[in-house]
């Protein structure tokens, strides 16, 4: 088969693939009636002829990679979370076989949608290579990856990952998490994700041999590699997990529990005050406020509730923290300096600084998804409102104007909206708002108190505290105040939800 042949043959192979294991795929594009896969009626395909690459003619002689692109498509292990889907062929003949890759990034566009989405591995395995290479790794423009060999003459790559959760020698089972997806590395000008858009490169590769198409029209399953590919790489956190304090042990204490009210599980265990949880931007640790040493300070811990560490040490009462969406800083409200005020430190609690320097009260930041502004609620101008300023404390600027309370404002992961809580109406409700402090539009309407909100990963849903049912609960919603459901379903309180 000469290289031409075969790259209408690994084409075609791709395009059907993505049929058969994406059937419940939307939107629109040209429907191809030519491939005889049995699945052409329930999906379309882009608009592009199937063979939209015959050969390097007229090609870049540096180009090795190209992507067809696929349609919007959704995993059939979380339905509601659309992904977009690039699938890439090599072309070149040096050094190497050729590969089955695939690209995943999310269906919005949105670089906050996708970033520490959990990598799974594919099938069991071991890990043959785990981190970056440096510089001098012909594979570096790949930055994190993690390299499983499968035992069976196949290979599978993750790649671009913003973290590592495994190292070279482990051995992995299937769903295992080795990572999550980030946008290190350096792909080049031809590559349609440029670093700064977070993506999965995944691919299936042969060890040791050659690869070669058995079919035009799906994979022959060679030792496997067809099941490598419905092992699905990426995979959505099961709805989420929310992080979230509560009282039925007696004393407000931090539990976890799945974004659809499962697994409910306790971190914390102290006499006194545990509270204000927040994940870490990479899902692995968690920020909260505690009393435990006698007076309010911040602690991280992990995820699991182990490695607790304190990092503030001041007499005054330290609270309601929040880590930087890059994870190496964290903001905090203190009234160190006798009132209430804003301030930002380092992860591991050095370098503490004032952000805000006001009579009033400052308290609830929330960076935005860059990290270059947080959100915050001040009573300066006589009442809470909310409030926006560069994470160096520069251009504090109103959002809100209301004879009511305004406050504990979150960002949205793509950064344009805005939630809040506010009795502007009467009684505390949840409202959005765009980022600019535009557009205010209230999501509940319930004679009880709902407020505390917290985005999703994917900007979908919000999670709240309400009391609408005797006690307080946590709810989650859509962003536009629809699906309101209660997810704790406890007789004791629960507060102060964080989502992701």
């Amino acid at each position: 088969m000469n290289l031409n042949t075969l790259l209408r043959a690994l084409a075609l192979f791709f395009v059907v693939f993505a049929l058969a294991i994406f059937p419940g795929c939307g939107g629109g594009g040209v429907k191809n009636a030519d491939l005889p896969s049995g699945n052409c009626d329930r999906c379309n395909l882009p608009d592009a002829p199937i063979d939209p690459y015959p050969g390097p003619e007229g090609r870049s002689v540096n180009r090795i990679h190209d992507e067809i692109p696929v349609d919007w498509l959704h995993w059939p292990v979380a339905p509601s979370v659309p992904m977009q889907v690039s699938l890439a062929y090599d072309w070149s003949t040096h050094e190497g076989p050729l590969r089955y890759a695939i690209d995943f990034k999310h269906a919005t566009g949105i670089p906050a949608n996708t970033r520490f989405l959990p990598v799974v591995a594919a099938a069991d395995g071991l890990v043959s290579f785990a981190g970056s290479g440096g510089s001098l790794d012909p594979l570096a423009l790949y930055g994190n990856r993690v390299d499983v060999d499968h035992q069976n003459g196949w290979g599978t790559r993750y790649a671009h990952l913003e973290s590592i959760n495994v190292a070279r020698g482990d051995s992995v089972g299937i769903h295992q998490i080795i990572g999550r997806i980030g946008s290190s590395g350096a792909p080049d000008r031809w590559y349609r994700n440029p670093p700064g858009n977070p993506h999965l490169h995944f691919e299936v590769r042969p060890i040791g041999s050659v690869l070669v198409v058995g079919s035009t029209h799906k994979p022959e399953p060679i030792d496997g590699v067809w099941d490598l590919y419905r092992g699905m790489p990426v995979m959505h956190d099961a709805g989420g997990r929310i992080a979230f304090m509560s009282d039925r042990d007696g004393n407000p204490e931090i539990y976890v529990m799945n974004g659809d009210g499962t697994n409910q599980v306790r971190l914390t265990n102290s006499a006194a005050f545990d509270g204000d949880p927040k994940f870490s931007p990479d899902g692995t640790k968690i920020v909260f406020a505690s009393e435990r040493d006698g007076n309010m300070e911040i602690y991280t811990m992990d995820v699991d509730g182990t490695n607790v560490t304190r990092l503030t040490f001041d007499p005054a009462t330290d609270g309601v923290p929040i880590f930087s969406p890059n994870g190496t800083k964290i903001a905090f409200d203190s009234t160190r300096d006798g009132n209430p005020e804003i301030y930002i430190m380092n992860v591991d609690g050095t370098n503490p600084v004032r952000l805000t320097n006001n009579i009033a009260d400052d308290r609830e930041p929330a960076f935005s998804p860059t990290g270059s502004k947080i959100a915050f609620e001040s009573t300066r101008d006589g009442n809470r409102e909310i409030y926006i300023m560069n994470a160096d404390g520069s251009a504090q600027t109103r959002l809100t104007n209301n004879p009511g309370n305004d406050g504990v404002p979150t960002f949205s992961p793509d950064g344009t909206k805005i939630a809040f809580d506010s009795d502007r109406d009467g009684n505390t409700e949840i409202y959005i708002m765009n980022a600019n402090g535009n557009n205010q539009t209230r999501l509940t309407f319930n004679p009880a108190f709902d407020g505390v909100p917290s985005f999703d990963f994917d900007g979908m849903r919000i999670a709240f505290d309400s009391n609408r049912d005797g006690n307080h609960e946590i709810y989650i919603m859509n962003t536009n105040g629809s699906n309101q459901a209660n997810r704790s379903n406890n007789p004791a309180n629960e507060f102060a939800p964080c989502f992701r």
